[in-house]
């Protein structure tokens, strides 16, 4: 059972000194949107799931301890044309549950929370196909479709308070609910793993090929630091953020620098940069910003120079 208090309670802490950003950002995208709208219908259909993906990837960063930034509304159309025809494929196919006989409207239902994860896999996982998303979400939602539907019960009092206040306690109430549902969305993206109880439920790795993250220069060159499945390792220099913590040659690595996962099921490794200075592959190519980007087993990146460099082994 999803802790829907424990979800709330983070949500809170995450938006605490960013609710303005937050609100500027969805007025800058809805204003984008309508003025597609103006122009042509179908203009505005077009752009609005890049948006999307934009929206979801601000609520990812922020909950994983990134300031929101308005030039961020764009990043979603690096994948502009997977946001749409995951918008056409979800719509399709919920489409097709709803128009059952006598049960559509139960299971049109029930699909479309099944479906609900999609954005945020797609936006988290650019390397994705929109029906892989898809797929994906209705696996993560197995056992959680509940947890989920009651989770939006519970901002209706909110939605309450919106209609009685004409709006103005959207301002804290949008941005609240976008970061509880983000946090849903974190806390069962790994579900459907076998877990052994180490590293915070990581899944049993077969002997050799535990993923890790092994330091080649600097401090930690020959230290290596296991990435549990399902989890987030930070790298930066500020050791109330950042898990592997650099200390030595570090005046161009930032206080949050970037972020390592590992993904079980395909064997690749996701690494977000986050910094100003940038995260770099071993052959120079520069990570583009606040963008996950899939890197193979066996890569090496480096922070900012070569002097802080690591190998996803």
């Amino acid at each position: 059972m999803i802790n829907r208090v424990e979800l709330k309670t983070l949500a809170k802490e995450q938006i605490r000194g960013n609710i303005g950003i937050l609100i500027l950002i969805v007025i800058l995208l809805n204003l984008l949107v309508a003025l597609g709208m103006i122009g042509v219908i179908i203009g505005a259909f077009l752009i609005a799931p890049a948006f999307s993906i934009s929206h979801a990837r601000i609520y990812l960063n922020l909950t994983n301890g990134r300031r929101p930034e308005v030039k961020e509304i764009f990043s979603g159309f690096d994948i502009f044309g997977k946001a749409l025809w995951l918008e056409i494929i979800t719509g399709f196919f919920t489409f097709l549950w709803f128009i059952i006989p006598v049960a559509g409207l139960v299971l049109g239902f029930i699909k479309t929370i099944s479906y609900c994860m999609g954005l945020y896999i797609l936006a988290e996982n650019p390397q994705m196909t929109a029906r892989e998303a898809l797929n994906e979400s209705k696996r993560i939602m197995d056992g959680h479709k509940m947890d989920w539907f009651v989770l939006k019960l519970s901002f209706i009092p909110w939605g309450l308070l919106c209609i009685v206040t004409l709006g103005l306690a959207n301002i804290y109430a949008y941005p609240y609910q976008c970061a509880t549902e983000t946090n849903f969305y974190n806390t069962i993206k790994g579900a459907g793993a076998q877990s052994t109880g180490n590293y915070g439920g990581a899944p049993s790795y077969d002997g050799a090929n535990v993923p890790a993250i092994v330091g080649t220069s600097g401090s930690y060159s020959g230290v290596e630091f296991p990435v549990p499945f399902g989890e987030e390792i930070i790298l930066g220099r500020d050791a109330a953020l950042a898990h592997i913590v650099i200390t030595q040659d570090s005046e161009k690595v930032s206080r949050q620098h970037c972020s390592v996962s590992f993904d079980l099921n395909t064997q690749m490794y996701t690494v977000i940069d986050f910094s100003s200075n940038g995260t770099y592959q071993n052959d120079g190519t520069k990570l583009a910003a606040n963008v996950p980007v899939r890197l193979p087993r066996g890569s090496v990146i480096y922070l900012a120079k070569p002097t802080n460099s690591f190998m996803l082994s």
